[in-house]
């Protein structure tokens, strides 16, 4: 196995196929990665306790379907998630039908791969996803992040507004962002102390203002806050708006939620998730690409 040391990338492979799962590892292993593979799901659990945050790996690569009556691969992705656990995931499954992609990009899965697949032609996204996963735990181990904020300090975008009841969604977009190289500053409106300056000094700096619209976004003070200061006249360099809804279209159409006429969108609830997240990622790419 080769040296953690001389290795820039740390990889768990979870796949029950032994030969896969072997074969998964020896070409991570090849390409330069620190690389263990697991049977189970329930081999890594105990990295969701307060362990040190230098024994989670840069990157999952996780097989949705696992052995019958054992932890399948999309639970783990959902505990993976909801224990914010830096690491970035690739779910891989054989015969990936729609109704599987979408529940493991909601899970919180970066990325998803069908079997069979060339580990190699995949190469520059592992890589690029393990960077990723390598810059979270950094900034956690050196607090040099501030807390709820990207992984990238000097480089974010984009500003996330959401209600802390939408925060599993809100993360989930945040990390898709990320996986394209695009920098998130993100603040839950149930955190405390100085939250008014770190949001002026984000949104001075934002290019995109991403609000995550549903029943709840309308109740949070915090949220409104940040959608007026948004589009105050008086704010230098208004950042443009770019709403994502969560079952809340007709409520939008009927003006019973925000007045957002003009406004680009992404839908992103259930049966539209997939391609909301296209839309959303194509039409920040393209606002960066021209600011």
């Amino acid at each position: 196995m080769a040296d953690a040391k001389t290795t820039r990338f740390k990889a768990i492979v979870i796949d029950d196929d032994d030969q896969v799962r072997k074969m998964l590892v020896e070409c991570l292993e090849f390409l330069g990665f620190y690389c263990v593979g697991y049977r189970e799901a329930e081999a890594v659990l105990d990295l969701l306790s307060d362990r040190p945050s230098q024994m989670v790996p840069d990157l999952f690569v996780i097989d949705l379907e696992l052995g019958a009556g054992r932890l399948q691969g999309l639970d783990l992705i959902e505990m993976l998630t909801g224990h914010d656990l830096p690491s970035t995931v690739i779910a891989m499954s054989a015969g990936l039908s729609n109704a599987e992609l979408i529940e493991a990009l909601k899970a919180g899965a970066h990325d998803v791969i069908a079997k069979p697949f060339d580990v190699f032609q995949f190469e520059d996204r592992m890589r690029k996803l393990a960077d990723i996963g390598r810059n979270r735990i950094i900034f956690r181990l050196t607090h040099l992040h501030a807390n709820g904020s990207g992984p990238k300090s000097l480089d974010r975008p984009v500003f996330l507004s959401y209600t802390f009841r939408d925060k599993r969604t809100a993360l989930i977009l945040t990390r898709q962002l990320e996986s394209r190289g695009i920098g998130v500053s993100y603040f839950s409106d149930n955190e405390p102390n100085e939250l008014r300056v770190r949001i002026d000094t984000a949104l001075e700096s934002a290019q995109v203002l991403v609000p995550l619209l549903t029943d709840n976004y309308p109740r949070s003070s915090w949220c409104v806050f940040e959608m007026s200061r948004s589009r105050h006249p008086r704010t230098p360099g208004l950042p443009v708006i770019f709403p994502v809804l969560e079952g809340v279209l007709d409520r939008i159409r009927n003006r019973e939620l925000l007045n957002l006429d003009g406004y680009e969108y992404a839908d992103i609830t259930f049966d539209r998730f997939a391609d909301g997240l296209t839309t959303l990622i194509g039409r920040i790419q393209r606002i960066l690409n021209h600011r």
